[in-house]
């Protein structure tokens, strides 16, 4: 017993640390204390850690479990005999200050009080309280007593003694008081217990709100789900419901731009398969997984959105009926198997259609004689400017309401009272925002809904007000959404929904044909499956004039019938089509010989591509044709050398070049090939195949050079990649071109240390005194950027640039500090060290013409290796021909985009009903030989001004899309005019095709609630249609070099992507002039100039001509006086509108005078006065002012531009003379 520890508040840390004490205090300092090394540093607080941290945790449970024993303790004694509520008093208001009462009550009292009490006791015990001063009073001091009893029952030495009822209370009024003393801890303290008590209750409160919530809407979701078309086991696929999530987002303006999970609680999934499948309780809880963030606002039009997706899932079923049985017609009426029917036999068969069935019958069908299901090219051009008839269906100015088979429905009773409920829900009681500070675990439960929502849109609890009281009553059974379509119920399936790629080989011969014809040609095999798979994406489809495939009737057939046709209707029209499609023998025979020629023609021309790449085995792009002619000579023992020389006269290639080198391009190669079997004599199809093989035997490559230029091929692919999928922009073409260089280099270049840079040229309009070009530095490798960046080279400065530039040939300099006039960019490069090679290769066009070079230096190369060998070079040429390819990629983008542009900005104030134009480009998809993506060019809502979105732009998947904008899909797969309904709204596909017939992008126009246009504004929608459809086959054509640049206006010299909005006036300037040059001035203004006193209309339209042609004539009598001005319209004036340049330099109009003067000719007040004369003359004036106009603007920018830009840069013209270029050439190295 000697040794137990003293039994203290401590007891326990003293009898556990106290041993420990005497050890540390009486070890003998160390004479020499040499420091640990960290390893066993480590070790040793490792072991220390592990003794001391269990001993420490047994401290703590000890005084943890002690403090549980002292409260239990004073619970009890609380219980058992509560404080005296007289204490109470002291927290009632007096004139005693409240730090004073504190200070009584904690200091003094709790001692006083009962020693007082024991005086009392103590003074009558011993009678020394005499009430008339007797003999006892002198016995007791009552002050000595006290002071005595104060000292000691001082509480601060106090252990064992009990407080009474009363100090306990008045303890308890103490800690109460000291919470009301400001400024000290205590007080803070009570603060902070309060504030979290009261956050406590508005957490439980809103918890319970949200769970009314939650339930109020999980019955409304319920109601919700009998609104959709289920499938036979009463369940809804998983897809549409993503897809309405999804299109949620692009419908709601509050969404955000996070693309991962937007305004709900996580981020969307994609399911590419209707086979998932939800029943209701999983509907629900599917759905508020992803809204629990919503406020009532925003769930209120999400229920709307739904319903509206319900309606558009219900008419996808019943438009996949259509398709199924547009499908089996296709079968019945294509004879031969060749998936082909004759598209001008099927147009009449729906002219005779349409032209013989009832009123009724043909109620919602489209006029198969005008757009969209012919085609704009197809129309007279007389009748395409001048027809001013109106469409009765097209000349409503009222929304025409859509009338689906089934109509459309709207939320049942039930779903409607709660829909009610929901949107005053929480209308009595505002709770406010809990603070972020004190709101760490409802931060964290965010996510799962219980706490307030982040992002935009998304609203909390805060946003949700409880209603008193609910509607009672049992609630109307709702009807929900029929579920018969088209008289039966829906299998879950829409098998017609992906046609193209369900028949993409149906009737096509060409698979089974080529596996025969590849047989002998196994080496190639391989070749012509990967050229195949750069091509077009298999789902798409080329527009014929002529044919039609199994993809583009269907669609062809289902523009026909519109919205509101019947089943009967359709049947009979399926019924009617098959009948009347019959073929003779002969045109079977016909049509099959014609599909096997086209399949002959295509896989020849994947041979002989095949062939080229196997000859250009470095990727270099190009054949030298000495060495093509070197090889051909020797066929047939060199007997064949006059068919050589005949075919070498006939091909369309320039003879002559500054290099001296002639180079055959794929397309070059393809032609010489043909035009020599063409000379020979013998079976044509015999003498390709010998041609090909010889020609195949000629070069022999070894499995290591094969191998080497199949890794080349895959690094050019994706410079060609890049340019297509970066939306425009530049720089991962840059990135993918300097990867390209660095990959070969390290693989195939003895791992050299390259440096490369991308020159530009750009006409100088900074100094023109050191030249008409200069080259200009846009991009370089990484290392490199500091020095050459944005730098300048002038002709005056010595180097080999613009010598490689004017000659047209690589310029490789193998030792450059051995060159002597070297002009470094990175001065900061000792002398030493500016050793290494560099070589320069011109950057052409399809024309051969330069527009810049591509450099390449060893500089930062220490290795030693710093030559440049041959089939290094033959790839970096390689890279600098798919640069080119890419850089006008993107400047054909540009100019595309210029056309488009500028078409909206002529519709904006033509056809105020269209409520949006969106344009999309095709791009290629992940897997490019299947499947492509949509990226959004450009939109406008046609009042405000054009919205371009910055790169990268919004992207579009199939996958994500299918059934939101699944209409934009199947209108590049069949390159036909789609029309669609989404979201109440009607909405029309146009293609933009290439020259080719296949399509290359797609307009999205939003017709709003109305299904068509009116008449005048459907006809300007046409017009501008084609208009663009024009100038961009003609841009197209100029890139591929199928077609010679011809300018026409003296504005499409300014070269560059600006001349895209020319060539959109100048189709419609030409199409005005043919017009009106078909005119017969006698019988078209004959009429005209029977008034005395002519419309306004009229008098203001001829002024305006006028005026364009003689801007001298403005306020004089030759304009002003009617007479005067009705003579001068004969055929001269004729001549002359026909001839005129808007652009010419010669022209003085002033715009102004022109722009007051139209004021009084309303574009439908002319539509509306029914003369074609006078329509073709105001468009013709209105497009000769937007020509002016647009002239004014490049001649501005030219005169303001410090420089021309990387777009603007011109290709080098052959008459810049070579004298210009110092006779020292140096080097421009990095």
């Amino acid at each position: 017993m000697a040794d137990e520890p003293e039994k203290t508040e401590e007891g326990v840390e003293k009898s556990s640390s106290e041993p420990l004490v005497p050890e540390l205090e009486l070890a003998p300092p160390p004479v020499a204390v040499r420091a640990l090394s960290p390893e066993v540093d480590a070790r040793w607080k490792a072991v220390f850690y592990e003794s001391l941290q269990p001993r420490a945790l047994i401290l703590q449970e000890a005084r943890v479990a002690k403090r549980h024993r002292e409260k239990m303790l004073e619970r009890k004694q609380a219980k058992a005999e509560p404080p005296d509520p007289l204490s109470q008093d002291w927290l009632e208001g007096r004139a005693l200050g409240l730090e004073t009462r504190a200070y009584l009550l904690d200091k003094l009292l709790p001692t006083l009080v009962p020693g007082v009490e024991k005086l009392l006791r103590v003074a009558e015990r011993k009678k020394a309280l005499p009430t008339d001063g007797g003999p006892g009073a002198g016995r007791l001091d009552p002050l000595n007593f006290l002071g005595e009893f104060l000292m000691r029952q001082n509480p601060s030495y106090q252990l064992a003694a009990q407080p009474n009822p009363y100090v306990r209370g008045m303890q308890a009024v103490t800690e109460e008081l000291k919470t009301q003393v400001p400024e000290t801890t205590p007080h803070r303290l009570a603060e902070v217990k309060a504030l979290v008590e009261e956050k406590r209750q508005q957490r439980e409160q809103v918890e319970k709100i949200k769970s009314r919530v939650e339930e109020l809407r999980k019955q409304t979701l319920a109601l919700q789900f009998k609104e959709w078309t289920r499938d036979t086991s009463g369940q809804i696929p998983l897809a549409l419901i993503q897809s309405a999530l999804r299109s949620f987002l692009e419908v709601v303006p509050s969404a955000a731009t996070d693309s991962e999970k937007g305004i709900y609680a996580r981020p969307l999934e994609t399911v590419t398969t209707l086979e998932v499948k939800v029943n209701e309780e999983e509907f629900v809880e599917y759905l508020l997984s992803y809204i629990k963030p919503f406020s009532s606002d925003l769930f209120q039009q999400l229920l709307r959105h739904l319903l509206q997706c319900a309606n558009d899932a219900r008419d996808a079923i019943r438009h996949d009926i259509w398709r199924r049985m547009f499908l089996q017609l296709f079968l019945d009426c294509d004879h031969g198997k060749v998936g082909l029917l004759d598209r001008p036999r099927v147009l009449s068969l729906l002219e005779s259609y349409y032209d013989h069935s009832l009123e009724r019958a043909r109620k919602g069908c489209r006029d198969p004689r005008k757009w969209p299901i012919v085609e704009l090219d197809d129309i007279d051009l007389s009748e395409f400017w001048g027809d001013l008839r109106d469409d009765g269906e097209a000349s409503s100015e009222e929304p025409t309401p859509r009338v689906p088979t089934p109509p459309p429905r709207r939320l049942s009773e039930e779903a409607a009272a709660l829909t009610l409920i929901l949107k005053g829900i929480l209308s009595e009681v505002d709770v406010a925002a809990p603070e972020a500070r004190m709101e760490a675990p409802e931060a964290e439960g965010s996510a799962t809904g219980e706490g307030p929502p982040r992002g935009p849109g998304g609203g909390g609890a805060h946003d949700l007000r409880l209603p008193t009281t609910f509607p009672a009553g049992q609630p109307v059974p709702p009807r929900g959404a029929p579920q018969l379509i088209c008289g039966e119920p829906w299998s879950g399936e829409l098998p017609a929904s992906d046609l193209s790629f369900k028949y993409t080989d149906y009737g096509k011969e060409v698979r089974e044909d080529w596996d025969n014809e590849n047989s002998r040609f196994p080496d190639l095999r391989m070749n012509m499956i990967e050229i195949q798979a750069r091509g077009p994406p298999s789902s798409t489809s080329a527009f014929e004039k002529d044919s039609l495939n199994l993809p583009q009737f269907v669609q062809l057939m289902e523009t026909f019938v519109g919205e509101q046709a019947s089943l009967p209707v359709l049947k009979k029209l399926v019924q009617f089509v098959k009948e009347g499609y019959v073929q003779t023998e002969k045109e079977k025979i016909h049509q099959l010989e014609r599909v096997r020629q086209n399949s002959f023609v295509a896989w020849r021309e994947l041979l002989l591509a095949a062939l080229f790449e196997k000859w250009d085995n470095e990727c270099s792009g190009f054949l030298d044709m000495k060495e093509v002619d070197a090889v051909l000579s020797t066929f047939k023992e060199g007997m064949e050398q006059e068919a050589l020389n005949k075919a070498k006269l006939q091909l369309p290639i320039p003879q002559w070049h500054p290099s001296g080198v002639v180079k055959l391009t794929q397309k070059d190669f393809q032609a010489y090939v043909e035009l020599v079997v063409s000379e020979l004599t013998g079976n044509e199809d015999e003498v390709l195949d010998n041609m090909v093989e010889f020609l195949m035997m000629a070069v022999e490559r070894t499995h290591q050079e094969r191998l080497r230029g199949s890794a080349r091929r895959k690094w050019l692919l994706q410079i060609e990649q890049a340019a297509k999928t970066s939306g425009g922009c530049p720089e991962p073409v840059y990135q993918a071109v300097f990867k390209a260089l660095c990959r070969d280099a390290d693989a195939h270049g003895d791992s050299k240390k390259i440096s490369a840079s991308i020159s530009l040229l750009e006409y100088n309009l900074i100094v023109p005194a050191r030249g008409d070009v200069l080259l200009r530095y846009v991009a370089c490798t990484e290392d490199d950027a500091p020095y050459v960046l944005n730098q300048t080279l002038f002709m005056d400065m010595n180097g080999v640039s613009f010598a490689a530039a004017l000659e047209d040939k690589p310029i490789h300099v193998p030792r450059v500090q051995l060159h002597g006039n070297v002009h470094f960019w990175n001065h900061d490069r000792p002398v030493k060290e500016r050793k290494g090679s560099f070589l320069v290769l011109p950057l052409e066009d399809i024309r051969r013409r330069v527009f810049g070079v591509l450099g390449l230096d060893t500089l930062r190369d220490k290795s030693g290796r710093a030559l440049f060998v041959p089939h290094e070079i033959r790839f970096y040429q390689g890279v600098a021909n798919m640069f080119s390819r890419a850089y006008h990629h993107l400047r054909t983008r540009e100019s595309l985009v210029q056309v488009i542009f500028t078409a909206l900005e002529w519709l904006s104030a033509r056809a105020p009903a269209l409520r949006s134009i969106t344009a999309y480009f095709m791009e290629p998809g992940e897997n490019r030989m299947y499947d492509y993506t949509l990226r959004k060019a450009l939109s406008s809502d046609l009042k405000g001004p054009v919205d371009i979105p910055p790169p990268p732009a919004p992207v579009l998947s199939r996958k994500e899309n299918n059934f939101s904008r699944g209409y934009l899909f199947r209108c590049i797969d069949s390159s036909l005019v789609v029309a669609a309904h989404a979201y109440q709204e009607h909405h029309i596909a146009v293609p933009l095709r290439n020259p080719k017939g296949q399509a290359i992008l797609v307009f999205d126009l939003n017709l709003g609630p109305r299904e068509r246009l009116p008449s005048c504004e459907h006809k300007d929608l046409q017009k501008m249609l084609k208009m663009v459809q024009a100038a961009t086959c003609e841009i197209l054509k100029e890139d591929s070099g199928d077609l010679e640049p011809y300018y026409v206006l003296e504005a499409e010299y300014v070269g560059d992507w600006r001349r895209g909005g020319v060539l959109f006036y100048r189709f419609m300037l030409q199409d005005l002039q043919n017009c009106i040059w078909n005119l017969d001035p006698w019988l078209c203004f004959g009429e005209i100039q029977c008034f005395q006193q002519p419309p306004p209309l009229v008098h203001t339209i001829l002024k305006s001509v006028l005026l364009v042609l003689y801007p001298q004539w403005a306020g004089t009598e030759e304009v002003e006086n009617w007479k005067c001005c009705i003579q001068k319209f004969d055929g001269e004036l004729i001549e002359n509108i026909c001839y005129f340049d808007p652009t010419a330099a010669y022209v003085v109009v002033r715009p102004e005078i022109l722009y007051a003067c139209l004021q009084g000719a309303p574009r439908k007040a002319v539509w509306q006065f029914g003369s074609a004369a006078l329509e073709h003359l105001f468009n013709w004036t209105q497009t000769c002012l937007a020509l002016i106009q647009l002239a004014k603007k490049l001649q501005h920018h030219e005169s303001s531009a410090p420089s021309s830009s990387a777009l603007l840069t011109p290709t080098l013209s052959r008459s810049l003379r070579s004298s210009q270029i110092s006779s020292n050439p140096t080097t421009s190295l990095a």
